[in-house]
């Protein structure tokens, strides 16, 4: 093999590589604080732009956190999570038909609850994911980074979601929680048939510079 065709096949491996490479997604609501998780209200939020794994992927990891979360006051409260699927922003699906109608271009819906106790996104076609309860708070409570690693039911249902290109965050305060931001990051990593791929692809690249005289 000639030295010109030996850079040819380098450079195409390599732009391969950079392709299949691992990659991570990061989602911020466009109110990153949700007004501070009002206890009266609860906050549906739709991820229209959500990037699909590209081609021979798949999502390997998913972490939710919310930075310096402190609740309103020491008493025992809750912050119930649910990861939402394409079908709850559908029109005349549940509680968000009527914020998220077809063409809407609201990622945030804030709906009233008057501090009820219990969960508004229970009944979506979603997966329920974590309560959240900080029993340390009020004026002289400490914060502390919320941190939720998805289980691999969690990435399934993901996975689902995420070949229709949209999803959601849904949360539910009880309380009134005091935050510095939410935040959603997504991993991907190549499938095993992208890696076989990958392998025989180096192997002959290896055994192609070899033969250059």
């Amino acid at each position: 093999m000639s030295k010109e065709r030996l850079v040819l096949l380098s450079s195409l491996l390599v732009a391969f590589l950079v392709s299949a490479a691992g990659a991570s997604y990061t989602y911020v609501p466009s109110r990153s604080d949700l007004w501070d998780l009002d206890h009266n209200k609860y906050y549906v939020c739709k991820i229209d732009d959500f990037t699909t794994p590209g081609p021979g992927h798949s999502i390997s990891g998913a972490t939710l956190t919310i930075d310096n979360i402190n609740n309103w006051d020491n008493n025992t409260n809750h912050l119930y999570i649910h990861l939402l699927s394409g079908d709850d922003f559908e029109l005349g699906n549940n509680l968000v038909s009527a914020p998220f109608p077809a063409g809407s271009t609201a990622t945030i819906f804030v709906g009233t609850d008057g501090e009820g106790q219990s969960d508004n996104a229970a009944n979506y076609d979603g997966i329920y994911l974590d309560t959240y309860i900080d029993t340390n708070g009020g004026g002289g409570g400490a914060t502390e980074n919320y941190v939720y690693h998805f289980t691999e039911q969690d990435l399934a249902a993901l996975s689902s979601y995420a070949s229709d290109g949209v999803c959601g965050l849904a949360f539910d305060p009880d309380c009134h929680y005091y935050n510095d931001g939410v935040k959603l990051e997504i991993t991907t990593v190549p499938e095993p048939a992208t890696m076989v791929i990958l392998a025989l692809g180096g192997l002959l690249l290896r055994r192609r510079s070899g033969e250059i005289k």
